[in-house]
């Protein structure tokens, strides 16, 4: 089939894919069948209906497809046209014209190679006429393109039917491939709701192929619902896949709530994995902001490895703000280890801020560690703001 989708909370009409994919049905893209050319006065009217879909002007092109059919019933483009009329009347809103143009191609054009597309439109329109058994027996039995438009119709007229037929496309036993599986996972992430979180969780669990787990995480990241955390926290500790913890610290840092960030300070203090606790103070700072700064700080407190601390040092940094700054030059002045007062002072070189500068100066004036001291002035170099270098100036003539 011609087409893709994304379900990601936007208005995602199978038909919206089609339009963007219109821009490149050049020739080489439409199917040269072993039938006659299309006479030029004919290709000029059918170009003219493609151009009008490409330009999302429906009246226009249901008009034209409509003439070229008319006009030129054997031309090798009819079925084509036929399905682009259909396309324009339902972009229309004319459901029951739409349906009928599909049944003609359908009906006259069985070896056509629209009759994938077709189908898959037919099924919109059925749900749009809330005939959920036509749209059932196509998730049932239709190849997997159609059954993945068919879940998505479904999903929209009738949430719970649709949740019945993800759970056996999950099924222990289950054939189901796996991109029927990740657009299940991906609605059931759209539309929520505590059947949704059941399932996902189950997924998470017992999936064996590692990308449909890291989907199902991210779809509990965008539900939302905080009654996971416990389990994504427990995989975010246990697992050695650094791509499924990355997944989870992502989900984490999705949550609106105290629980999510608990949950995150938790992970950054004590996971096993050095790299855990990495990224996970690393989300700290990117979600949360100024309202992590106190945590940052406790953790750099609690902890004995360099490593850790130096991740707080850079997400102090990269937070910014005088909050953040002034953390960072407490280490810069009372740290034991030298190493990261250097980083410290590194890192506040990097603010760009006038008062930070001036804080520098001060540090530089009242600092007696030589090694200190050069940081600093390295620091006001790559500043380049006009008090640091007047500052560095007035350094270099002393004797």
């Amino acid at each position: 089939m011609r087409f893709g989708f994304q379900f990601q909370g936007q208005q995602t009409s199978l038909l919206l894919a089609l339009v963007l994919m219109v821009a490149g049905l050049g020739a080489a893209q439409t199917p040269e069948r072993s039938m006659p050319k299309s006479s030029e006065t004919a290709l000029r009217l059918f170009r003219e209906g493609k151009e009008s879909i490409e330009n999302q002007n429906w009246t226009r092109a249901g008009a034209v497809f409509d003439s070229f059919i008319t006009t030129y019933p054997k031309d090798k483009n009819v079925d084509q046209a036929l399905y682009w009329l259909a396309f324009a009347l339902n972009k229309q809103a004319k459901y029951r014209d739409a349906e009928q143009r599909l049944k003609r191609l359908l009906k006259e054009f069985p070896q056509s190679n629209w009759i994938e597309d077709a189908a898959a439109m037919q099924i919109e329109l059925a749900s749009r006429f809330g005939n959920d058994r036509a749209v059932e027996e196509s998730i049932k039995q239709g190849d997997t393109e159609v059954r993945v438009v068919a879940l998505k119709s479904l999903f929209q007229t009738n949430p719970d039917r649709a949740f019945t037929y993800a759970e056996t496309i999950f099924a222990p036993g289950s054939e189901s491939n796996p991109q029927l599986k990740r657009s299940a996972i991906a609605l059931m992430g759209q539309y929520g709701g505590s059947r949704a979180t059941a399932l996902l969780t189950k997924v998470v669990d017992a999936e064996a192929d590692p990308k449909l787990q890291r989907a199902a995480i991210a779809a509990l990241g965008r539900i939302g619902d905080i009654t996971v955390l416990p389990q994504l926290r427990a995989l975010a500790t246990n697992s050695n896949d650094d791509e499924t913890v990355n997944a989870v610290l992502f989900a984490i840092s999705q949550y609106v709530s105290t629980e999510a960030q608990a949950a995150l300070s938790d992970l950054a203090r004590s996971a096993p994995s050095i790299e855990t606790r990495r990224r996970a103070i690393d989300w700290l700072g990117k979600k949360q902001g100024e309202a992590a700064i106190d945590q940052l700080t406790t953790i750099y407190a609690a902890s004995q490895d360099a490593q850790i601390k130096n991740q707080v040092l850079r997400t102090l940094s990269q937070i910014g703000g005088a909050r953040a700054s002034a953390r960072l030059f407490d280490i810069a002045r009372g740290a034991d280890e030298l190493e990261l007062r250097k980083q410290a002072v590194l890192l506040l070189g990097q603010q760009r801020d006038v008062q930070v500068v001036r804080g520098l100066i001060q540090f530089y004036n009242s600092e007696t560690n030589t090694e200190l001291k050069d940081q600093v002035l390295f620091s006001l170099r790559q500043s380049n703001n006009s008090e640091a270098l007047n500052f560095l100036e007035g350094v270099n003539k002393l004797p």
